[in-house]
Order: structure tokens, then sequence, then C-alpha cells
């Protein structure tokens, strides 16, 4: 694992930013506790620069929501390309397709990318797209994308019709 990946792998992102709100919260609880102006200012001063923090990234992804789009989808196709390779990204990328009810960045024909999902491969899963692509409301099907590429776009639009609601 490279640092660049490990950089933005959630669960680091989540210790680093827990630790920060502990210290931060610590200040302030002794601080208070201690009416210690000292920590009571750090306490303070680090709830500032966190906000003045959140406001600059949040104003930095509208001002460049188009690069930051591309990012993300370009972030979307390395999952999608890395979908059998990883089970924690496999969740994380059949999560964001329930949630969203999506299949694929663009479309479904995204997961020709995928070596399991291609057309020219043998096997069960060739031509298909991984079940979070389908409603399954009543019931759970693993194999309700399996070979559904050879469709033609119009009747996959169909299938999909009554795959999401």
């Amino acid at each position: 694992m490279d640092f660049n990946s490990m950089a933005v792998d959630p669960a680091t992102v989540l210790l680093i930013v827990g630790a920060i709100m502990f210290w931060i919260g610590f200040f302030g609880w002794v601080g208070a506790l201690r009416e210690n102006t000292m920590f009571l200012q750090v306490f303070a001063t680090s709830l500032v620069l966190l906000f003045l923090g959140e406001a600059a990234v949040g104003i930095l992804a509208f001002v460049m929501k188009d690069r930051v789009r591309g990012v993300v989808e370009e972030h979307m196709f390395e999952a999608i390309k890395s979908y059998r390779d990883d089970s924690d990204l496999r969740d994380a990328v059949n999560v964001a397709q329930r949630t969203f009810q999506c299949c694929g960045v663009r479309n479904f024909t995204d997961w020709q990318e995928n070596v399991y999902f291609k057309c020219c491969n043998e096997g069960i899963e060739s031509c298909g797209v991984p079940y979070s692509c389908c409603n399954m409301s009543l019931q759970v099907n693993l194999f309700c994308g399996v070979k559904i590429m050879e469709y033609e776009t119009e009747e996959y639009c169909k299938i999909l019709l009554n795959m999401f609601p």
C-alpha cells in the first residue's frame, strides 16, 4: 500500500479527524473545568480555525466543481476496474450504487472496464453488472445482473425499470 492510497483511506482519515477532535474537546473540557483561560483560548482558536478550514474546503469545492467531478469520476472508474480485487472497495461501490440508484459512473456500460464483467471473457459474470445495479426491494438476487449487456440498450432500460422503482 503506497502513501497516496493510505492518505485517502477512510479509516485513516477518520482516525486523524477523531484524534484532532479529541484534543480540541480535551482543551475545552480542561479549560472549562479548571477555568484555565489559556486552554479556553486554544479551544476557541481551534474551533475558529476548524470552521474556517471547512468553509475554505466548501468554497474551493464549489468553485472547482468541474475538477472535483472529474476527480471523483476518475476514482469511481478506478473503483470499477478494481471491483473484485478489494472486498472493502466492492462493498463501498455496492453501497454507492444502491444509495444513488445508479449503475456505473455514467451508465451500465462502464462495467465493461472491469476484467470480470467484460463481454469478451468467459464466465458467469461476463457481459454482466453487479447485483447492486438491481432493485432488490422484494428479495436479494445476486445473479440479476448476469449477461445484461447482451441486450440492446432499450431492452436493458426496460429491464432496469423493473429493477429500480
